[in-house]
């Protein structure tokens, strides 16, 4: 079992335009992702996000979102898992690419990214 949490800051914008996530999972591997922003969940028990309204730039500031995704390697040909993360509608686009291979015969990882908006 592998695990990693890593934090990133995002710069936002003083304007009301939202800010959207996406995150995809590499290698073809079965993921689920859970995203909340304190104690309320945004989105969770889903394979992919795509263009997830977390907000506008205003309301957004000075707020933490904390994503949680979980891969199961299915592959036989590959233990490399990843994940993808992309914010858009800030002060620039981001993208966060996380990648590891696990161990012969350790079948899950499991990340944590939260992500600070300045």
């Amino acid at each position: 079992m592998g695990q990693l949490t890593i934090s990133y800051l995002y710069p936002c914008k003083r304007t009301e335009t939202p800010v959207t996530i996406d995150v995809k999972i590499g290698f073809a591997q079965l993921s689920n992702i859970k995203i909340k922003q304190v104690n309320k969940i945004l989105i969770e028990d889903v394979p992919t996000v795509e263009n997830l309204e977390l907000g506008t730039n205003k309301k957004l500031k000075g707020k933490e979102i904390k994503c949680t995704v979980d891969i199961i390697d299915i592959q036989a040909a590959t233990n490399k898992v990843g994940v993808e993360i992309t914010l858009k509608g800030g002060q620039h686009d981001q993208q966060f690419l996380l990648e590891n291979e696990l161990a012969p015969g350790d079948p899950v990882m499991f990340y944590t990214v939260k992500i600070l908006f300045l």
